[in-house]
């Protein structure tokens, strides 16, 4: 019926990485391009759209603001970004019970490598404002220092503050995969595997990208190599994750310039 009405393209964008949850709900749309995350989307979970052609183009909003900031020229302000995750929340417990403790520790690691590193910063990032949160409120206070900043941040400013970031640290937010198109270093802690189940398979066991070992020497040692080691087996594996999952490669306006002019 639209194209009938004269539209000459449709185009879908992959919006978030879950799409292989929704893999049904493809069988029942049709378009001229489909611009997927990367290959593995576009062949494997999307077989079944009707579509002219699959383009792998990396995030699209990751994209967009990647080249919006590299334009601007924007600064590195933090040396660690991490991820706040709502530990405590009744769904997080029933599906992955432990997940409290877990977080616990990690931010008791967190706190003692700040305290011991004073060089470096950390930016603190909430997805709402959680003053007064118990569990918020009680990581604020083993994180109590000058280095370390905490903001409430949601949408492009997230994207900036990954930008502006040498290491994001996750426990889960897909935001770490979005963080790859950005070519930043990333660090998923999964203390007691408990979360190996919602990483992508090239997390789950590495030298680099995760953390299963809860001692703080095993936390402060990951975080200095990353932080501070230049090497290129290093960045060949980020570049390597970056290619394969979120491969930013050129502004996805520039091929959405390029279908309809």
């Amino acid at each position: 019926i639209i194209k009938r009405n004269g539209i000459k393209n449709l185009i879908t964008i992959q919006n978030g990485m879950r799409v292989k949850n929704t893999e049904g709900a493809c069988n029942y749309f049709y378009s001229d391009y489909y611009l997927a995350h990367n290959d593995e989307t576009a062949s494997k979970y999307l077989n079944n759209v009707f579509c002219g052609k699959k383009l792998s183009i990396g995030s699209f909003l990751s994209g967009v603001l990647f080249y919006k900031y590299k334009n601007l020229n924007l600064p590195i302000t933090n040396d660690i970004l991490f991820w706040h995750h709502p530990a405590e929340s009744k769904l997080t417990q029933m599906k992955f019970p432990g997940t409290l403790e877990m977080v616990r520790k990690i931010i008791d690691n967190l706190a003692i490598f700040m305290k011991q590193n004073p060089s470096f910063s950390l930016h603190y990032i909430t997805k709402n404002d959680l003053t007064g949160d118990h569990f918020f409120e009680e990581c604020k206070e083993k994180l109590n220092s000058t280095n370390v900043k905490f903001s409430s941040i949601y949408g492009n400013d997230a994207y900036k503050c990954i930008y502006q970031s040498k290491l994001v640290i996750n426990i889960w937010s897909t935001m770490g995969y979005e963080s790859l198109g950005f070519a930043k270093r990333i660090l998923y802690i999964s203390y007691d595997n408990l979360i190996d189940s919602m990483l992508l398979e090239d997390f789950k066991h590495n030298n680099y990208a995760s953390l299963h070992d809860k001692s703080y020497d095993a936390f402060e040692n990951r975080v200095l190599t990353l932080l501070n080691q230049e090497d290129d087996d290093i960045d060949k594996f980020y570049e390597k994750l970056k290619d394969k999952y979120n491969p930013i490669k050129i502004n996805p306006l520039e091929v959405i310039g390029s279908i309809v002019s």
